[in-house]
């Protein structure tokens, strides 16, 4: 019983990899959810408050996107060094 599992070449890349994907979807999830609420009791805040209120859903989104796009990379950096002792 001192059999050792082992794992898929680039096992935890991959799973750095899914997870930041997975948290670059919930943002713009919350971007979405924070969007439509703001389109739907917008009304009741005029001028340049409502502009700086839709900063907020549009930086979410834009930070899900980046995440999204940059997590091969970024999985691949934060995986380094653990690829290798498995």
């Amino acid at each position: 019983m001192t059999d050792q599992i082992r794992l898929a070449p680039g096992y935890f890349r991959k799973l750095a990899t899914l997870l930041l994907r997975v948290i670059a979807v919930a943002d713009v999830f919350y971007a979405i959810i924070n969007g439509i609420s703001l389109a739907r009791w917008g009304d009741e805040v005029s001028g340049s408050t409502l502009a700086t209120m839709w900063i907020g859903p549009i930086v979410c989104a834009l930070g899900g996107l980046l995440l999204w796009f940059l997590s091969v990379p970024l999985g691949r950096l934060l995986a380094r060094g653990l690829d290798e002792s498995a």
